[in-house]
């Protein structure tokens, strides 16, 4: 497993993922004490939400978000 801080992860983002697509974990440290950790997805494995927000990118958005959507243009053009 990887270990970095999070300054090195802040500039080093590329070379974080090019590990994660590897299947490697990084340990992220911040002032030496362990912060978290990033790792990889199955490659069937998607979160609920990277689900919801692929859906609304492609325009599947949920009813309750499509909703929202609507008043608030209609608040904002609201003469």
């Amino acid at each position: 497993m990887k270990t970095m801080t999070a300054k090195q992860l802040k500039n080093r983002t590329g070379e974080v993922i090019k590990s994660i697509k590897k299947g490697e974990e990084v340990l992220v440290l911040l002032r030496g004490v362990p912060l978290g950790k990033v790792v990889p997805l199955s490659k069937n494995e998607k979160t609920p939400i990277l689900n919801q927000v692929a859906g609304i990118l492609k325009g599947a958005a949920p009813a309750s978000i499509k909703k929202i959507r609507e008043e608030r243009i209609a608040k904002k053009y609201k003469g």
